[in-house]
């Protein structure tokens, strides 16, 4: 495998999440492109802050929730979560490890795929080696040997199950070698905790957790993709934009904002960014911060260049001007010119993906997925 698509790991042991420990393992791929990155725009950074398990201003979704909670508690489990970037994935990733530990006392480990970390990773067999380290520790255990074997040791030697959560997993996609590697590898597990005799039950000690934000996986015999099996919260029925409902119980964290924001004032805004989780906490931030703006102000700036996602908006045209790109950038010139239009599934999922276009009422046309980015790339890929 070429050296830039390496992946590499480091553990380290998170906070106390009331008095679980919550052992965290953190793992990134380099060399892939991503419009999700850690620092981008300031999105990325609403980790769990309440040791009730929720962030002060998560908005539950209580089918959802719901849906995650009846998972994890039973087994076989392979929980699927898929949506856009930045729709919330590794907020629900956060709150559903955090109510394992706390509710059923079960053990965590997190591995998330944009962190730059070491050692290298590039088959199973190392991915193997640092989770049987990770669970040793849980543990406090020393063991020589790192393989599937020792794995199944120390999962017997759990005194209650373990939540192994895997976020950003679409970069690992990208690699296709060390995904089918791996992805081969979670399916196995999944098929091992099936049966009811002595190994299948030390395998349901165990639940896995896949986030990604694509649709396209690299091919699998189908008894051996990890991306068919288990429960699925999709792109249709899982992480949405927030309701004008959600948006005003996230308003109420906001004193000052909360006091001179009127009701359409906040349509405007729901409407603007059809809800989208991350870029709506933003807005709210900024809003807060800046007493003179208006609303009308904001709205009219904010698909701009001088913007407050600028940073956010610039980091997507990028990708879409990237040579492999060429195609997928006129067909999306295409939805802003025509406002609707019916795209090749190949097209609309990798449009979707990015979180561009949704599908129109007759689920069949591709339109704009909210105003900001139809105004904003309609100005630079039109107008200009």
């Amino acid at each position: 495998m070429n050296e830039n698509n390496n992946v590499n790991i480091q553990g380290n042991l998170s906070g106390i999440v009331g008095d679980v420990k919550a052992e965290t393992l953190h793992l990134t791929i380099y060399g892939t492109n991503s419009s999700e990155s850690p620092a981008s725009s300031g999105l990325n950074q609403m980790g769990l802050a309440s040791s009730q398990g929720s962030d002060p201003i998560y908005i539950e979704r209580p089918n959802l929730e719901r849906l995650c909670y009846e998972s994890i508690q039973k087994s076989p489990c392979l929980l699927r979560i898929a949506a856009p970037q930045q729709m919330g994935k590794t907020m629900l990733i956060n709150y559903i490890t955090s109510y394992a530990e706390r509710e059923l006392n079960y053990k965590t480990i997190k591995i998330d795929f944009r962190d730059p970390m070491l050692p290298t990773v590039s088959n199973n067999n190392n991915f193997l080696s640092l989770l049987c380290l990770k669970l040793s520790e849980i543990l406090s255990l020393g063991i020589d040997q790192h393989d599937e074997s020792n794995f199944l040791d120390l999962l017997e030697g759990m005194p209650n199950n373990l939540v192994l959560a895997l976020d950003h997993f679409e970069l690992l996609i990208e690699t296709t070698e060390v995904c089918v590697s791996i992805g081969r590898l979670l399916r196995s597990w999944h098929e091992k905790q099936k049966p009811d005799d002595t190994l299948g039950q030390i395998w349901r000690k165990l639940r896995i957790i896949m986030a990604y934000s694509t649709t396209k996986f690299p091919d699998f015999p189908p008894n051996e993709s990890p991306f068919n099996v288990g429960d699925d919260v999709g792109f249709k029925d899982g992480l949405r934009g927030f309701s004008k409902p959600q948006v005003k119980n996230l308003l109420s964290n906001y004193e000052r904002l909360n006091t001179r924001l009127s009701d359409e004032d906040l349509n405007r805004l729901v409407n603007f960014l059809n809800g989208h989780p991350q870029l709506t906490r933003q807005s709210l931030r900024y809003l807060n911060n800046q007493e003179k703006e208006t609303m009308e102000m904001f709205l009219i700036k904010s698909p701009t260049r001088a913007g407050i996602f600028a940073s956010h908006l610039s980091s997507i045209l990028r990708n879409l001007y990237l040579p492999d790109n060429q195609s997928l950038m006129e067909d999306y010139k295409k939805v802003l010119i025509r406002g609707k239009v019916r795209l090749s599934q190949d097209s609309f999922t990798r449009l979707n993906n990015i979180g561009l276009i949704v599908a129109g009422d007759d689920n069949q046309d591709s339109i704009s997925s909210c105003d900001l980015y139809r105004k904003y790339f309609y100005e630079e890929l039109i107008a200009n």
